[in-house]
């Protein structure tokens, strides 16, 4: 009887998790919304944040250590958005941590979230966390095209 119990409960928690954890495909791309936060370290590292929105606009706000201070708003390729979707599903973004830090000074805390079917969620990283994070997060800036205002 308790082996039976205990199998209940783990298919409970296996169907849970899933449900619960895996990165949902968007019902419609255009809801969709990407953020990404650079935030200030103890050297230069430049201080800016953007949001992209499902139908390919950007707002990006620069605000230390970078060459366009302010806010710029303009506009990405649609299927570049759908690109990203597709990566945050690929990593399974749901299921990471919702922090990574490392005991260590003079870095910057870089923040993600997205937004699908009315769930979100944030990642915050200061150091360490695992290489696909990093990954989506430098892709991120490459579909947003931000180095045209960082660097």
């Amino acid at each position: 009887m308790l082996i039976i119990i205990l199998i209940g409960l783990f298919l409970f928690y296996f169907i849970l998790n899933y449900f619960l954890i895996k990165t949902p495909e968007p019902q419609n791309i255009d809801e969709v919304i990407i953020t990404l936060s650079r935030g200030e370290c103890y050297g230069f590292c430049p201080v800016y944040s953007l949001t992209i929105y499902g139908n390919g606009t950007v707002k990006y706000i620069g605000e230390r250590n970078v060459n366009v201070t302010g806010e710029r708003i303009y506009t990405i390729p649609k299927e570049d958005v759908q690109s990203l979707v597709d990566n945050f599903i690929e990593i399974n973004y749901f299921g990471l941590e919702d922090n990574y830090k490392v005991q260590v000074t003079d870095a910057s805390t870089i923040i993600t979230s997205i937004l699908i079917n009315g769930r979100k969620k944030t990642i915050s990283r200061y150091v360490g966390g695992p290489d696909k994070l990093k990954n989506l997060e430098n892709e991120i800036d490459e579909i947003a095209r931000t180095n045209q205002y960082i660097e």
